[in-house]
């Protein structure tokens, strides 16, 4: 499979499109801030992208102030959010069956599994604190959504 940059005669496809979007990088405080306009590098959105992109702004737009930062991790997978309300872990092409959690104590957080590829997103039953695992599907394209509850802001619907 090619991931090389777009033309106007190699299409843009989903898979490339959700992995670099879904992907937070160390440094890179764009997320939630910047419209994505591939006509600009001369991709163009095919198929199942504009769905998949869609899904993945609302993920986005449900975060605190609607941006994800980068935090820093050492667990060998990206993370954003906003430090003690809201962790977006993403696996990629990392296929984990499970993770060991631990969160700033304090909190209670509701955890969702998301399938950026399935566009779904499934909520674990109560809330958790501290360190827990989570049993995860091991799939590729999945991230792991920790919520604060115990804030003035509401839990994010599912999309």
């Amino acid at each position: 499979m090619d991931y090389g940059p777009p033309s106007v005669e190699k299409p843009l496809g989903a898979l490339p499109v959700v992995h670099d979007r879904a992907t937070p990088r160390a440094g890179d405080r764009r997320a939630g801030r910047e419209p994505v306009d591939l006509a600009d590098s001369g991709g163009q959105l095919t198929g199942e992208s504009p769905a998949r992109i869609g899904f993945l702004r609302k993920i986005i737009e449900q975060a605190p102030g609607g941006v994800l930062d980068p935090i820093s991790s050492n667990q060998g997978f990206p993370v954003a959010g906003v430090q003690g309300e809201f962790y977006l872990e993403y696996y990629g092409f990392g296929q984990p069956i499970f993770r060991e959690v631990t969160l700033p104590p304090g909190h209670e957080y509701q955890v969702d599994i998301i399938d950026t590829w399935n566009m779904t997103i499934d909520t674990l039953p109560g809330t958790y604190t501290g360190t827990f695992r989570v049993d995860l599907p091991g799939r590729e394209f999945i991230a792991l959504r920790m919520t604060s509850v115990d804030t003035d802001r509401p839990a994010p619907p599912t999309v």
